[in-house]
């Protein structure tokens, strides 16, 4: 059974984490906006539809970021704990830092298995319809490319199978940290790949 303590750390981390994450969602919002409104400037588009299409592309972008938003979360909890002194109260009672360590590292532990497990399928299918959209308004209609803060993501069709590709960045003939996640027709995610370094 979880202590009043513990559950008090709990919600305060949970808290950081959730408050950290929609001001970095803001962010990758306003940067994103600018790269979706130069894309379609051309076209006859409604100015809502670059909205509509950064919003596809924020929750991938935002997967992307959770280290760093783990990682300052927990720094502002600290801070918190300190400026209230908390952590005196908290060591009045023999709870040392290390069980408070040992708390966060198994609230985020379990945070990230909930991200990889159910968050990242949902960003990558949102993804998926984000860059199957911007599909249409490429030349090659089963073929797009696009290169974000995130680095070169890839959406290709092949043998009745959809395929996105990330990777970081690109050297030479080469991509480096490569993701490529498989797909049936019917949008459901067969199989994903990670590959340090692809020869192209």
């Amino acid at each position: 059974m979880i202590k009043t303590y513990e559950s008090y750390l709990i919600k305060l981390f949970l808290k950081k984490v959730l408050n950290i994450s929609l001001i970095f969602l803001s962010l990758v919002i306003i940067l994103s906006i600018f790269e979706e409104i130069s894309f379609f400037k051309e076209l006859d588009m409604k100015i809502i539809f670059p909205f509509f299409m950064t919003l596809l592309n924020s929750p991938a972008t935002l997967f992307e970021i959770f280290p760093f938003i783990f990682l300052i979360s927990g720094q502002f909890f600290f801070l918190d704990l300190i400026n209230k002194n908390e952590l005196d109260i908290f060591k009045f009672y023999s709870l040392d830092n290390l069980k408070i360590v040992k708390i966060l590292f198994l609230t985020s532990f379990i945070t990230g298995l909930f991200l990889i497990s159910i968050y990242y399928s949902f960003s990558a299918k949102l993804k998926f319809v984000y860059l199957d959209l911007k599909n249409n308004y490429s030349n090659d209609n089963k073929y797009l490319a696009v290169v974000t803060e995130t680095g070169l993501w890839v959406k290709d069709e092949i043998d009745d199978k959809l395929y996105i590709i990330n990777a970081l960045e690109m050297n030479d003939n080469f991509l480096n940290d490569v993701l490529i996640s498989e797909f049936d027709k019917e949008f459901n995610l067969i199989k994903i790949i990670n590959a340090a370094k692809v020869n192209i």
